[in-house]
C-alpha cells in the first residue's frame, strides 16, 4: 500500500502506517516530488494542523496546577466566610475593606480567586477556600486539624478543628492552652503573669508550621497534635520542603523555605507565625529552659516533631534511666543552664568543693558532660545525644 504523507498532528502521526504494518501489509510512501505536491495542494489544511499540534505541545508543557491553584469544586464567591476575611483584614491592618473592588483585585493577584476556564465565572481557588472558606473541610478533608490530649486517666480528649485556616489555628492554640498546658501565675516580677509548663511560643510555632508547610496535595492525611504529661507530638503530611533535608531540620539552623508561601504570607500578616528564623531559635533555646531539643523524624510520609516536657521523659531520651537520682539531678541542672562552673554547681546545691567535683566528674566519665577550658575557667557542658 502507498501513502502520501504523514499526518502533521503528532498525536496520530505514523499510527495508521504502524497499524497496517502490524497486520502484515507492506507500506511505502509516494515519491518525494509527489509528496511535495501534496503539501502544496493542502497547504492550508496542513498549516491548521501544525498550529493545533503546536498548541497541544504548549498545553502539554504547562506545569500541572495543584488543588490550591485551580477553582475549588462546587465553590462560588459566596463560599467565602465573612468572619474569616474580616479577621484577616483587622489583624493584618489591611488598607481595603470587604467586599470591595480592591479586595477582589488583591485576591486575584494572590491567587485566591480565578476565572473558571469553562464558565468564565470568578470562583475561589482551593487556596482561597482553605484560608477563607465557610467549610473547606467539605471539599478538602485534609484541611482538618486533629488534636488528642491524653492525661492517662479515663478516655483521651479528641477534637477535630475544621473551618478556614485563619480561624482554625487560633482555635487550636486556645484549646491546647486551656486543656493541654498546666498554667500557673508567676508573681516574681511584681505582676501576675500566666506561665505554662511548656514554652507556649514553641508550641505555637510548631502548630503554625504544620498548617503552613504541610503538603495539601496529600488528601488522605490531616495535621495531628498529641499531648500527654511527658511529651508533645506534632505530625504534618509531607517531608521537608526541597532543598531542605531532615538533617537540616534537626540542626535547627535550616533557612526559611515554605511549601506554601502564600499561606505563610497570610499568617505572617496576621501575626500568627513567627518571623523568619525566630521559631527555630526558640526551639534551640529549649535546653536553657530545662527541656530537650525536639526530635524530628519521618513516620509513614508524615513529618513528626516530638517535644519532651517532663524530667522523666527528658531523662529517658537522654539515656539517663540507669542513673541515680543524684546524677539525674546534676545532669538536668547542667542541661537547663547550658553550661556551668564547679562553683555555680556547688552553690546551687549547697555542696562542698570535693563533692561537687566528684558529681561532675562522674557525668564526664559517663560521657554525658564534657569539660571546656582549664583551671578556674573550666565549664561543664551537657552533651545532647537525642
Amino acid at each position: 500500500m502507498y501513502i502520501g504523507v504523514e499526518d502533521p498532528n503528532p498525536k496520530i502521526a505514523t499510527l495508521g502506517k504502524q497499524y497496517l504494518e502490524d497486520h502484515g501489509i507492506e507500506v511505502e510512501f509516494f515519491p518525494a516530488h509527489l509528496q511535495d505536491q501534496i503539501w502544496k495542494d493542502n497547504a492550508k489544511f496542513f498549516k491548521e494542523k501544525e498550529l493545533e499540534a503546536l498548541q497541544a505541545k504548549k498545553e502539554t508543557a504547562k506545569p500541572k496546577k495543584s488543588i490550591l491553584q485551580i477553582p475549588a469544586p462546587g465553590a462560588s464567591i459566596i463560599s467565602f466566610s465573612d468572619e474569616a476575611i474580616q479577621k484577616f483584614l483587622i489583624q493584618s491592618n489591611a488598607t481595603f475593606i470587604y467586599p470591595s473592588q480592591e479586595f477582589d483585585q488583591w485576591a486575584e493577584e494572590f491567587g485566591f480567586i480565578e476565572e473558571d476556564e469553562n464558565t468564565k465565572e470568578i470562583k475561589p481557588t482551593g487556596l482561597g477556600i482553605m484560608l477563607f472558606g465557610h467549610q473547606p473541610e467539605i471539599t478538602f478533608h485534609q484541611s482538618v486539624f486533629k488534636v488528642e490530649i491524653n492525661f492517662g486517666s479515663g478516655k483521651p480528649e479528641i477534637k477535630d478543628f475544621s473551618g478556614p485556616l485563619v480561624l482554625q489555628l487560633p482555635a487550636v492554640i486556645d484549646f491546647v492552652k486551656d486543656k493541654g498546658l498546666k498554667l500557673t501565675m508567676d508573681k516574681s516580677s511584681g505582676k501576675r503573669e500566666e506561665m505554662a509548663d511548656f514554652p507556649l511560643e514553641v508550641l505555637l510555632e510548631a502548630v503554625a508550621n504544620a498548617v503552613i508547610h504541610r503538603d495539601y496535595t496529600i488528601e488522605g492525611a490531616t495535621n495531628y497534635l498529641y499531648l500527654d504529661p511527658d511529651k508533645i507530638v506534632v505530625r504534618s503530611p509531607g517531608g521537608p520542603v526541597y532543598p531542605l533535608t531532615l538533617d537540616d531540620l534537626k540542626s535547627l539552623s535550616a533557612p526559611s523555605v515554605s511549601r506554601n508561601p502564600k499561606i505563610m504570607y497570610i499568617f505572617n500578616q496576621m501575626k500568627l507565625a513567627e518571623q523568619r528564623g525566630i521559631g527555630m531559635r526558640n526551639m534551640k533555646e529549649l535546653p536553657g529552659k530545662g527541656f530537650p531539643l525536639p526530635d524530628f523524624r519521618m513516620n509513614a510520609g508524615l513529618l513528626e516533631v516530638t517535644f519532651g516536657r517532663t524530667k522523666s521523659y527528658i531523662a529517658e531520651k537522654a539515656g539517663l534511666e540507669d542513673l541515680t537520682e543524684e546524677e539525674k539531678e546534676t545532669f538536668l541542672f547542667i542541661q537547663k543552664k547550658g553550661k556551668i562552673t564547679k562553683v555555680e554547681f556547688a552553690e546551687e546545691f549547697g555542696l562542698g568543693d570535693k563533692t561537687a567535683q566528684r558529681r561532675l566528674a562522674d557525668l564526664v566519665a559517663k560521657g554525658l558532660v564534657h569539660m571546656e577550658g582549664k583551671g578556674k575557667a573550666t565549664v561543664y557542658v551537657a552533651i545532647y545525644g537525642y
